[in-house]
């Protein structure tokens, strides 16, 4: 009788002192002047992951419905918290909100870029003009596949009423996850690496990013992988595709694990989806996509790395160096997404979103919650410790909000991979060696 108190005692003063410590984020960036730097508030949110490492050590002491219910419950009172908070590191929310009005007003949001004046009908009033100025490229048509409109169309009616989606879409991943552990007779206080993780409460409550809802598909299509129902899995790969593209990587891991019938399923209603939404198919529907995959570069390492050792200026898209590099790239990625086919889903899915990160040219904070999700079911420390220093690339919004030019700090790259990767090569050095070990049964 004397522990249970105790027990929930602690419990108790760990949610608050989590509450409250984001509440107070949240209160120092509430009234912040938009030249004033972000880093400061970075490097405390990026703090503020202390909460995972002492949640992880308490609650293991910790009944699991209690431990449980102390996880959730903080998740959701944090997020709602941050909810108010100006949407300031990011962009893209103005965007979706754009796309979604667009679509209520009959028009197609695909070949024709915010800025073209045959839109003017749709900023008509003072809050679709105030939408317009903020999009980010206004003259590029929009990037988002047809599922991602959908919801932009239904759900993005303004910027509360998005996040508020996106905050509900995060919290059911976080449950999901703990479903799922406890279905495959793991401990399910694990889910608190997605519940209490800064990159989610901040890309949710905040960013609003439609990453979460490909990420809620892609679960459940894991999730019905492992179950072996292809019908449900493909689908549900179909649909996190169609929202956004890169769990199309997983394509050849589906076809090995359920068969040809499957992959034709994923493929086909893919198809079908897109000729759906997109009825007519011209040049101008994909050449936002085209802008993004030919252009876009901001913080990927290992691309600036290989392109000083080939010579090539990775800054200018137009080098013909950068271009084959960008080829190169790519096609690593889709190798790496043949060669984990046989693993095992999560941990297939982890190798792949972590070859994705390393490789990709561009990785804004937000994609490493294509990471964040197969680790919680497959851990890593290399790779958890990469999805919190990734937020340190939020400091190129400091001289982009002093002075309009996007531009990394020197060390940014240091601060954000070189302890991960270095955790990442002792990982993988124990996994060779463990796996050196066992005696062949040949």
């Amino acid at each position: 009788m004397k522990r249970f108190p105790r027990v929930w005692f602690g419990s108790l003063s760990l949610l608050l002192l989590f509450v409250f410590s984001w509440g107070f984020w949240g209160e120092t960036i509430a009234d912040l002047d938009p030249r004033a730097p972000l880093s400061p508030h970075i490097y405390a949110a990026v703090a503020l992951a202390v909460w995972m490492a002492v949640g992880h050590l308490w609650f293991q002491r910790v009944p699991k419905a209690q431990a449980l219910t102390v996880i959730l419950l903080g998740a959701a009172i944090v997020r709602g918290l941050l909810l108010t908070t100006d949407p300031l590191l990011s962009d893209d929310l103005w965007r979706y909100l754009w796309d979604g009005e667009v679509q209520r007003q009959g028009l197609s949001p695909y070949g024709v870029p915010p800025a073209d004046p045959s839109l003017d009908v749709i900023a008509t009033s003072e809050n679709w003009q105030q939408v317009r100025e903020r999009i980010n490229h206004p003259q590029i048509p929009t990037v988002y596949p047809p599922v991602a409109q959908g919801a932009f169309r239904f759900f993005a009616q303004s910027a509360e009423s998005w996040r508020w989606a996106m905050v509900l879409v995060d919290l059911a991943i976080g449950g999901l996850l703990m479903f799922w552990l406890n279905r495959k007779s793991l401990d399910p206080r694990r889910s608190l690496y997605w519940c209490w993780h800064p990159l989610p409460i901040l890309e949710s409550a905040i960013g609003g990013h439609v990453h979460l809802l490909a990420l809620l598909f892609l679960a459940t299509a894991l999730m019905f992988i492992e179950l072996k129902r292809a019908r449900w899995s493909a689908a549900l790969l179909s649909m996190a595709t169609a929202t956004l593209l890169v769990p199309a990587g997983l394509f050849f891991h589906l076809l090995k694990k359920l068969g040809a019938h499957a992959a034709l399923i994923f493929v086909g209603l893919l198809i079908a989806i897109t000729l759906l939404s997109i009825p007519v198919w011209d040049t101008p529907v994909t050449e936002g996509l085209g802008a993004y995959a030919g252009t876009w570069y901001s913080g990927g390492w290992l691309f600036e790395v290989l392109g000083f050792l080939i010579g090539a200026d990775v800054h200018d898209a137009t080098d013909p160096a950068t271009r084959v590099l960008r080829v190169f790239m790519v096609a690593s990625w889709w190798v790496l997404a043949w060669w984990v086919r046989n693993l095992e889903t999560w941990q297939a899915t982890r190798i792949l979103m972590l070859g994705f990160l390393l490789l990709s040219p561009t990785l804004h904070p937000w994609y490493a919650l294509w990471l964040l999700l197969p680790v919680v079911i497959s851990p890593s420390t290399g790779s958890l410790l990469l999805t919190v220093t990734v937020l340190f690339n939020y400091g190129v919004l400091d001289r982009w909000r002093g002075e309009g030019v996007w531009e990394f700090p020197a060390t940014t790259g240091y601060w954000v991979f070189s302890l991960p990767l270095m955790i990442l090569l002792l990982e993988g050095w124990r996994a060779t060696r463990r796996a050196s070990s066992i005696p062949s049964r040949e």
